[in-house]
Protein backbone atom coordinates (compact mmCIF):
# COMPACT_ATOMS: atom_id res chain seq x y z
CA UNK A 1 0.00 0.00 0.00
CA UNK A 2 2.80 2.45 0.88
CA UNK A 3 4.62 1.87 -2.43
CA UNK A 4 1.42 2.42 -4.42
CA UNK A 5 0.58 5.59 -2.50
CA UNK A 6 4.08 6.99 -2.98
CA UNK A 7 3.80 6.42 -6.74
CA UNK A 8 0.39 8.12 -6.81
CA UNK A 9 1.71 11.00 -4.71
CA UNK A 10 4.66 11.62 -7.04
CA UNK A 11 2.38 11.44 -10.08
CA UNK A 12 0.04 13.99 -8.51
CA UNK A 13 2.91 16.44 -7.97
CA UNK A 14 4.07 15.99 -11.56
CA UNK A 15 0.52 16.52 -12.88
CA UNK A 16 0.19 19.59 -10.66
CA UNK A 17 2.61 21.48 -12.91
CA UNK A 18 0.42 20.73 -15.93
CA UNK A 19 -2.76 21.69 -14.07
CA UNK A 20 -1.20 25.03 -13.16
CA UNK A 21 -0.29 25.61 -16.81
CA UNK A 22 -3.82 24.73 -17.95
CA UNK A 23 -5.39 27.11 -15.44
CA UNK A 24 -3.20 29.95 -16.72
CA UNK A 25 -3.92 29.09 -20.37
CA UNK A 26 -7.68 29.09 -19.71
CA UNK A 27 -7.36 32.73 -18.71
CA UNK A 28 -5.21 33.62 -21.71
CA UNK A 29 -7.37 31.78 -24.26
CA UNK A 30 -10.79 33.17 -23.34
CA UNK A 31 -11.65 33.78 -26.99
CA UNK A 32 -10.50 30.38 -28.19
CA UNK A 33 -13.00 27.54 -28.82
CA UNK A 34 -13.96 25.90 -25.53
CA UNK A 35 -13.38 22.39 -26.86
CA UNK A 36 -9.67 23.21 -26.77
CA UNK A 37 -9.94 23.58 -22.99
CA UNK A 38 -11.30 20.04 -22.91
CA UNK A 39 -8.24 18.89 -24.86
CA UNK A 40 -6.04 20.47 -22.21
CA UNK A 41 -7.92 18.64 -19.45
CA UNK A 42 -7.54 15.43 -21.44
CA UNK A 43 -3.76 15.98 -21.24
CA UNK A 44 -4.08 16.25 -17.47
CA UNK A 45 -5.95 12.94 -17.44
CA UNK A 46 -3.18 11.31 -19.48
CA UNK A 47 -0.57 12.63 -17.04
CA UNK A 48 -2.55 11.25 -14.08
CA UNK A 49 -3.21 7.88 -15.70
CA UNK A 50 0.17 7.01 -17.19
CA UNK A 51 2.89 5.98 -14.72
CA UNK A 52 5.54 6.44 -17.42
CA UNK A 53 6.27 9.12 -19.97
CA UNK A 54 8.65 9.91 -22.80
CA UNK A 55 11.71 12.04 -22.06
CA UNK A 56 12.28 15.35 -23.78
CA UNK A 57 14.76 18.22 -23.62
CA UNK A 58 11.74 20.55 -23.85
CA UNK A 59 10.11 19.19 -20.69
CA UNK A 60 9.27 21.83 -18.07
CA UNK A 61 8.61 19.26 -15.34
CA UNK A 62 11.26 19.95 -12.66
CA UNK A 63 11.25 16.49 -11.06
CA UNK A 64 9.33 13.25 -11.66
CA UNK A 65 9.96 11.86 -8.18
CA UNK A 66 9.56 14.49 -5.48
CA UNK A 67 9.98 11.77 -2.85
CA UNK A 68 12.43 9.04 -3.80
CA UNK A 69 10.92 5.53 -3.47
CA UNK A 70 14.28 4.38 -2.11
CA UNK A 71 13.22 5.67 1.32
CA UNK A 72 11.02 2.57 1.58
CA UNK A 73 13.88 0.23 0.72
CA UNK A 74 16.67 1.43 2.97
CA UNK A 75 17.31 2.32 6.56
CA UNK A 76 18.33 5.88 5.77
CA UNK A 77 16.46 8.90 6.96
CA UNK A 78 13.74 10.01 4.53
CA UNK A 79 14.95 12.67 2.13
CA UNK A 80 13.14 15.11 -0.08
CA UNK A 81 14.57 14.92 -3.61
CA UNK A 82 13.14 17.99 -5.29
CA UNK A 83 15.14 19.99 -7.82
CA UNK A 84 15.42 23.00 -5.48
CA UNK A 85 18.52 22.48 -3.31
CA UNK A 86 17.74 25.34 -0.90
CA UNK A 87 14.30 23.85 -0.20
CA UNK A 88 15.84 20.39 0.15
CA UNK A 89 18.34 21.60 2.74
CA UNK A 90 15.62 23.29 4.81
CA UNK A 91 13.20 20.35 4.74
CA UNK A 92 15.81 17.65 5.12
CA UNK A 93 17.49 19.39 8.06
CA UNK A 94 14.14 19.52 9.86
CA UNK A 95 13.49 15.87 9.02
CA UNK A 96 16.91 14.94 10.39
CA UNK A 97 16.23 16.80 13.64
CA UNK A 98 12.88 15.08 14.07
CA UNK A 99 14.27 11.59 13.37
CA UNK A 100 15.13 9.47 16.36
CA UNK A 101 18.84 8.53 16.69
CA UNK A 102 18.05 4.99 17.80
CA UNK A 103 19.32 2.53 15.16
CA UNK A 104 16.50 0.88 13.21
CA UNK A 105 13.78 3.12 14.68
CA UNK A 106 13.99 5.72 11.90
CA UNK A 107 13.53 3.09 9.19
CA UNK A 108 10.50 1.64 11.00
CA UNK A 109 9.04 5.11 11.53
CA UNK A 110 9.27 5.94 7.83
CA UNK A 111 7.60 2.68 6.84
CA UNK A 112 4.84 3.15 9.45
CA UNK A 113 4.13 6.73 8.37
CA UNK A 114 3.99 5.77 4.70
CA UNK A 115 1.76 2.79 5.49
CA UNK A 116 -0.63 5.00 7.48
CA UNK A 117 -0.68 7.56 4.67
CA UNK A 118 -1.44 4.77 2.20
CA UNK A 119 -4.31 3.46 4.32
CA UNK A 120 -5.81 6.96 4.74
CA UNK A 121 -5.50 7.51 0.98
CA UNK A 122 -7.26 4.21 0.23
CA UNK A 123 -10.05 4.96 2.71
CA UNK A 124 -10.60 8.39 1.17
CA UNK A 125 -10.74 6.96 -2.36
CA UNK A 126 -13.18 4.23 -1.38
CA UNK A 127 -15.33 6.78 0.47
CA UNK A 128 -15.60 9.06 -2.58
CA UNK A 129 -16.38 6.17 -4.91
CA UNK A 130 -18.92 4.81 -2.42
CA UNK A 131 -20.59 8.21 -2.16
CA UNK A 132 -20.89 8.45 -5.93
CA UNK A 133 -22.33 4.95 -6.06
CA UNK A 134 -25.00 5.87 -3.49
CA UNK A 135 -25.90 9.05 -5.41
CA UNK A 136 -26.32 7.09 -8.63
CA UNK A 137 -28.39 4.42 -6.87
CA UNK A 138 -30.66 7.13 -5.49
CA UNK A 139 -31.05 8.61 -8.96
CA UNK A 140 -31.90 5.22 -10.44
CA UNK A 141 -34.49 4.84 -7.71
CA UNK A 142 -35.97 8.22 -8.65
CA UNK A 143 -36.39 7.36 -12.31
CA UNK A 144 -37.91 3.89 -11.83
CA UNK A 145 -41.29 5.43 -12.57
CA UNK A 146 -40.05 7.18 -15.75
CA UNK A 147 -41.87 6.44 -18.98
CA UNK A 148 -40.32 6.47 -22.45
CA UNK A 149 -41.07 9.41 -24.72
CA UNK A 150 -39.09 8.36 -27.78
CA UNK A 151 -35.74 6.75 -28.55
CA UNK A 152 -33.52 7.25 -25.46
CA UNK A 153 -35.64 10.07 -24.01
CA UNK A 154 -37.64 9.45 -20.83
CA UNK A 155 -39.89 11.68 -18.73
CA UNK A 156 -40.46 11.46 -14.99
CA UNK A 157 -42.45 13.44 -12.38
CA UNK A 158 -39.59 13.22 -9.85
CA UNK A 159 -37.00 14.77 -12.17
CA UNK A 160 -36.47 18.47 -11.51
CA UNK A 161 -33.61 19.17 -13.93
CA UNK A 162 -32.83 17.25 -17.14
CA UNK A 163 -29.81 14.94 -17.03
CA UNK A 164 -28.13 11.96 -18.71
CA UNK A 165 -27.88 8.69 -16.80
CA UNK A 166 -26.09 5.55 -17.89
CA UNK A 167 -22.74 4.58 -19.35
CA UNK A 168 -23.15 2.18 -22.28
CA UNK A 169 -26.85 2.84 -22.92
CA UNK A 170 -27.31 6.39 -21.64
CA UNK A 171 -30.78 7.84 -21.36
CA UNK A 172 -31.92 11.46 -21.25
CA UNK A 173 -34.38 12.12 -18.41
CA UNK A 174 -36.71 15.13 -18.59
CA UNK A 175 -39.17 16.56 -16.10
CA UNK A 176 -42.74 15.81 -17.05
CA UNK A 177 -43.55 19.48 -16.42
CA UNK A 178 -41.06 20.84 -18.96
CA UNK A 179 -42.58 22.83 -21.79
CA UNK A 180 -42.24 21.77 -25.40
CA UNK A 181 -40.22 24.90 -26.22
CA UNK A 182 -37.74 24.34 -23.39
CA UNK A 183 -37.59 20.64 -24.13
CA UNK A 184 -36.39 21.35 -27.67
CA UNK A 185 -33.33 23.23 -26.45
CA UNK A 186 -32.64 20.89 -23.56
CA UNK A 187 -32.62 17.88 -25.89
CA UNK A 188 -30.30 19.66 -28.34
CA UNK A 189 -27.86 20.24 -25.48
CA UNK A 190 -28.05 16.70 -24.11
CA UNK A 191 -27.69 15.13 -27.56
CA UNK A 192 -24.56 17.23 -28.07
CA UNK A 193 -23.22 15.76 -24.81
CA UNK A 194 -23.87 12.25 -26.07
CA UNK A 195 -22.14 12.90 -29.40
CA UNK A 196 -19.08 14.19 -27.54
CA UNK A 197 -19.15 11.21 -25.11
CA UNK A 198 -19.10 13.67 -22.22
CA UNK A 199 -20.87 11.18 -19.92
CA UNK A 200 -17.75 8.98 -20.20
CA UNK A 201 -15.27 11.79 -19.67
CA UNK A 202 -17.02 13.07 -16.56
CA UNK A 203 -17.05 9.55 -15.13
CA UNK A 204 -13.30 9.30 -15.78
CA UNK A 205 -12.76 12.74 -14.25
CA UNK A 206 -14.55 11.75 -11.05
CA UNK A 207 -12.58 8.50 -10.86
CA UNK A 208 -9.32 10.48 -11.05
CA UNK A 209 -10.64 12.84 -8.38
CA UNK A 210 -11.31 9.85 -6.13
CA UNK A 211 -7.78 8.54 -6.67
CA UNK A 212 -6.02 11.88 -6.19
CA UNK A 213 -8.41 13.40 -3.64
CA UNK A 214 -5.55 14.52 -1.36
CA UNK A 215 -4.24 17.05 -3.91
CA UNK A 216 -6.14 20.39 -3.82
CA UNK A 217 -5.30 21.22 -7.43
CA UNK A 218 -7.10 18.06 -8.57
CA UNK A 219 -10.32 19.34 -6.98
CA UNK A 220 -9.92 22.66 -8.77
CA UNK A 221 -9.16 20.86 -12.03
CA UNK A 222 -12.29 18.69 -11.74
CA UNK A 223 -14.53 21.70 -11.10
CA UNK A 224 -13.06 23.67 -14.01
CA UNK A 225 -13.26 20.61 -16.24
CA UNK A 226 -17.01 20.33 -15.53
CA UNK A 227 -17.46 24.01 -16.42
CA UNK A 228 -15.48 23.67 -19.65
CA UNK A 229 -17.42 20.57 -20.71
CA UNK A 230 -20.68 22.50 -20.38
CA UNK A 231 -19.30 25.59 -22.16
CA UNK A 232 -18.00 23.44 -25.04
CA UNK A 233 -21.35 21.71 -25.32
CA UNK A 234 -23.18 25.05 -25.30
CA UNK A 235 -20.95 26.29 -28.13
CA UNK A 236 -21.63 23.17 -30.15
CA UNK A 237 -25.38 23.59 -29.64
CA UNK A 238 -25.78 27.33 -30.38
CA UNK A 239 -23.22 27.83 -33.14
CA UNK A 240 -25.94 27.72 -35.83
CA UNK A 241 -28.63 29.57 -33.85
CA UNK A 242 -29.76 33.12 -34.42
CA UNK A 243 -29.96 35.63 -31.56
CA UNK A 244 -33.64 34.83 -30.83
CA UNK A 245 -32.91 31.12 -30.48
CA UNK A 246 -29.86 31.84 -28.31
CA UNK A 247 -32.00 33.85 -25.89
CA UNK A 248 -34.60 31.08 -25.75
CA UNK A 249 -31.82 28.56 -25.10
CA UNK A 250 -30.46 30.74 -22.28
CA UNK A 251 -33.92 31.03 -20.73
CA UNK A 252 -34.27 27.26 -20.77
CA UNK A 253 -30.90 26.98 -19.08
CA UNK A 254 -31.92 29.33 -16.27
CA UNK A 255 -35.25 27.56 -15.81
CA UNK A 256 -33.56 24.16 -15.49
CA UNK A 257 -30.63 25.23 -13.30
CA UNK A 258 -29.90 22.93 -10.38
CA UNK A 259 -28.35 23.41 -6.89
CA UNK A 260 -24.54 23.59 -6.77
CA UNK A 261 -24.43 20.96 -4.06
CA UNK A 262 -25.10 18.30 -6.70
CA UNK A 263 -22.20 19.23 -8.97
CA UNK A 264 -19.69 16.84 -7.43
CA UNK A 265 -21.26 13.50 -8.28
CA UNK A 266 -24.27 14.38 -10.41
CA UNK A 267 -24.44 12.99 -13.94
CA UNK A 268 -24.39 15.38 -16.88
CA UNK A 269 -27.22 17.80 -16.12
CA UNK A 270 -28.45 20.66 -18.29
CA UNK A 271 -28.26 23.32 -15.58
CA UNK A 272 -25.34 21.76 -13.73
CA UNK A 273 -22.68 24.42 -13.27
CA UNK A 274 -21.68 27.98 -14.13
CA UNK A 275 -25.16 29.04 -15.26
CA UNK A 276 -24.49 32.79 -15.06
CA UNK A 277 -21.26 32.56 -17.10
CA UNK A 278 -22.87 30.22 -19.62
CA UNK A 279 -25.83 32.54 -20.21
CA UNK A 280 -23.48 35.45 -21.00
CA UNK A 281 -21.42 33.38 -23.40
CA UNK A 282 -24.51 31.93 -25.11
CA UNK A 283 -26.11 35.32 -25.77
CA UNK A 284 -22.85 36.91 -26.96
CA UNK A 285 -21.46 33.87 -28.76
CA UNK A 286 -19.48 34.51 -31.93
CA UNK A 287 -17.61 31.92 -33.91
CA UNK A 288 -13.89 32.20 -33.04
CA UNK A 289 -11.62 33.54 -35.75
CA UNK A 290 -9.70 30.93 -37.72
CA UNK A 291 -6.32 32.33 -36.67
CA UNK A 292 -7.37 32.15 -33.03
CA UNK A 293 -8.23 28.46 -33.36
CA UNK A 294 -4.92 27.72 -35.08
CA UNK A 295 -2.94 29.63 -32.45
CA UNK A 296 -4.76 27.79 -29.66
CA UNK A 297 -4.01 24.42 -31.29
CA UNK A 298 -0.31 25.34 -31.51
CA UNK A 299 -0.37 26.24 -27.81
CA UNK A 300 -1.96 22.89 -26.96
CA UNK A 301 0.78 21.06 -28.88
CA UNK A 302 3.45 23.06 -27.05
CA UNK A 303 1.84 22.25 -23.70
CA UNK A 304 1.82 18.55 -24.59
CA UNK A 305 5.52 18.59 -25.46
CA UNK A 306 6.51 20.54 -22.36
CA UNK A 307 4.29 18.90 -19.72
CA UNK A 308 3.46 15.40 -20.99
CA UNK A 309 7.14 14.51 -21.25
CA UNK A 310 9.65 13.99 -18.46
CA UNK A 311 13.01 15.77 -18.29
CA UNK A 312 15.90 13.77 -19.69
CA UNK A 313 17.82 11.90 -17.01
CA UNK A 314 21.03 13.88 -16.56
CA UNK A 315 21.89 12.32 -13.20
CA UNK A 316 24.92 10.01 -12.85
CA UNK A 317 26.63 8.05 -10.11
CA UNK A 318 30.33 8.92 -10.25
CA UNK A 319 32.67 6.38 -8.69
CA UNK A 320 35.89 7.50 -6.94
CA UNK A 321 38.53 5.02 -5.76
CA UNK A 322 40.26 5.76 -2.46
CA UNK A 323 43.53 3.72 -2.53
CA UNK A 324 44.40 1.34 0.30
CA UNK A 325 46.25 3.11 3.13
CA UNK A 326 45.47 6.54 1.68
CA UNK A 327 45.85 9.52 4.01
CA UNK A 328 43.37 12.36 4.27
CA UNK A 329 43.16 14.29 1.01
CA UNK A 330 41.20 14.78 -2.19
CA UNK A 331 40.87 11.82 -4.55
CA UNK A 332 39.30 12.24 -7.95
CA UNK A 333 37.16 10.32 -10.42
CA UNK A 334 38.37 8.96 -13.74
CA UNK A 335 35.29 10.52 -15.33
CA UNK A 336 34.92 14.16 -16.23
CA UNK A 337 31.61 15.99 -15.94
CA UNK A 338 30.35 19.06 -17.79
CA UNK A 339 27.50 21.18 -16.52
CA UNK A 340 24.43 21.43 -18.75
CA UNK A 341 23.70 24.81 -17.19
CA UNK A 342 25.73 26.98 -14.84
CA UNK A 343 25.60 24.69 -11.83
CA UNK A 344 25.72 21.07 -10.78
CA UNK A 345 23.96 19.37 -7.88
CA UNK A 346 25.80 16.69 -5.92
CA UNK A 347 24.78 14.10 -3.30
CA UNK A 348 26.86 11.66 -1.30
CA UNK A 349 25.85 8.03 -1.61
CA UNK A 350 25.64 5.43 1.18
CA UNK A 351 28.56 4.64 3.43
CA UNK A 352 30.01 8.15 3.57
CA UNK A 353 30.13 10.76 6.30
CA UNK A 354 30.31 14.56 6.22
CA UNK A 355 33.17 15.68 4.02
CA UNK A 356 34.22 18.08 1.26
CA UNK A 357 33.51 17.71 -2.45
CA UNK A 358 35.58 19.40 -5.12
CA UNK A 359 35.25 20.17 -8.83
CA UNK A 360 38.70 20.17 -10.42
CA UNK A 361 38.81 21.91 -13.83
CA UNK A 362 40.59 20.09 -16.65
CA UNK A 363 41.76 20.96 -20.17
CA UNK A 364 41.62 24.62 -21.15
CA UNK A 365 39.98 25.46 -17.81
CA UNK A 366 42.75 23.86 -15.76
CA UNK A 367 43.99 27.17 -14.34
CA UNK A 368 40.55 28.17 -13.05
CA UNK A 369 39.99 27.79 -9.32
CA UNK A 370 36.85 26.51 -7.61
CA UNK A 371 36.43 26.29 -3.85
CA UNK A 372 35.45 22.88 -2.39
CA UNK A 373 32.01 22.62 -0.80
CA UNK A 374 31.06 20.94 2.47
CA UNK A 375 28.54 18.16 1.91
CA UNK A 376 26.41 16.01 4.22
CA UNK A 377 24.98 12.61 3.22
CA UNK A 378 21.40 12.89 1.95
CA UNK A 379 21.57 16.68 1.58
CA UNK A 380 22.40 17.94 -1.92
CA UNK A 381 24.84 20.76 -2.47
CA UNK A 382 24.74 23.14 -5.41
CA UNK A 383 28.06 24.18 -6.94
CA UNK A 384 28.62 26.82 -9.59
CA UNK A 385 30.29 25.42 -12.73
CA UNK A 386 30.94 27.14 -16.04
CA UNK A 387 28.72 25.70 -18.75
CA UNK A 388 30.70 23.64 -21.24
CA UNK A 389 33.76 23.34 -18.99
CA UNK A 390 34.94 19.89 -17.84
CA UNK A 391 35.69 18.86 -14.28
CA UNK A 392 36.75 15.84 -12.28
CA UNK A 393 34.83 15.17 -9.06
CA UNK A 394 36.93 14.90 -5.91
CA UNK A 395 36.19 13.73 -2.36
CA UNK A 396 38.27 14.55 0.72
CA UNK A 397 38.69 11.16 2.41
CA UNK A 398 41.19 8.71 3.87
CA UNK A 399 41.30 4.91 3.67
CA UNK A 400 43.18 3.18 6.52
CA UNK A 401 42.21 -0.29 5.26
CA UNK A 402 44.39 -2.63 3.20
CA UNK A 403 42.00 -2.63 0.23
CA UNK A 404 41.00 0.03 -2.26
CA UNK A 405 37.63 1.56 -1.45
CA UNK A 406 35.20 2.90 -4.05
CA UNK A 407 32.80 5.63 -3.01
CA UNK A 408 30.06 7.18 -5.12
CA UNK A 409 28.81 10.71 -5.65
CA UNK A 410 25.52 11.36 -7.42
CA UNK A 411 25.67 14.35 -9.79
CA UNK A 412 22.72 16.00 -11.53
CA UNK A 413 22.64 18.38 -14.48
CA UNK A 414 25.72 17.08 -16.27
CA UNK A 415 27.07 15.05 -19.16
CA UNK A 416 29.91 12.59 -18.52
CA UNK A 417 33.00 11.44 -20.39
CA UNK A 418 36.10 9.38 -19.56
CA UNK A 419 38.99 11.58 -18.43
CA UNK A 420 42.40 11.66 -20.11
CA UNK A 421 44.36 9.24 -17.90
CA UNK A 422 47.69 10.99 -18.50
CA UNK A 423 46.29 14.38 -17.58
CA UNK A 424 44.48 12.88 -14.64
CA UNK A 425 47.73 11.46 -13.26
CA UNK A 426 49.42 14.87 -13.27
CA UNK A 427 46.46 16.99 -12.20
CA UNK A 428 46.27 16.31 -8.46
CA UNK A 429 49.05 16.20 -5.93
CA UNK A 430 46.77 14.61 -3.36
CA UNK A 431 45.93 11.61 -5.51
CA UNK A 432 43.58 10.52 -8.24
CA UNK A 433 40.91 7.85 -8.39
CA UNK A 434 41.35 4.84 -10.67
CA UNK A 435 39.06 2.16 -12.00
CA UNK A 436 36.06 4.39 -11.26
CA UNK A 437 32.81 4.13 -13.15
CA UNK A 438 29.66 6.15 -13.81
CA UNK A 439 26.20 5.16 -14.93
CA UNK A 440 22.82 6.86 -15.33
CA UNK A 441 20.46 7.19 -12.38
CA UNK A 442 18.08 4.74 -14.00
CA UNK A 443 20.81 2.14 -14.51
CA UNK A 444 22.34 -0.43 -12.16
CA UNK A 445 23.10 0.42 -8.56
CA UNK A 446 26.63 0.25 -7.05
Amino acid sequence: MDIVFLKVFNMSITAGWLIGAVIVLRLLMKKAPKWLNCILWAMVAVRLLCPFSLESTFSLIPETETINPEILQSGDHPRIGHDIPELNNLLNSRISKSDTPTPGVSDKLVHNLMYIAGVVWAIGSVALLGYAFMVYCRLYGKVREAIPLRDNIWVCDRVKSPFILGVFRPKVYLSSSISEEQGKYVLAHEQAHLKRRDHWWKLLGYFLLAVYWFHPLIWGAYYLFCRDVELACDEKTVRHMDIKEKKAYAEALVACSMPKRMILTSPLAFGEVGVKERVKKIVHYKKPAFWMSVAAIVVCVAVAVCFLTNPKDDTFHIGIVIPAGAEKGFYYSDEEISSNGNRVILWLEEGMGDTEVDLYPTGVNQNDTYAPAYITPGMPVKMEAEKGAWFQVGINMSNPTQEDKTVYVRVKGVTVRIADSAAGADNHAAGSGTEAESYPESGREP
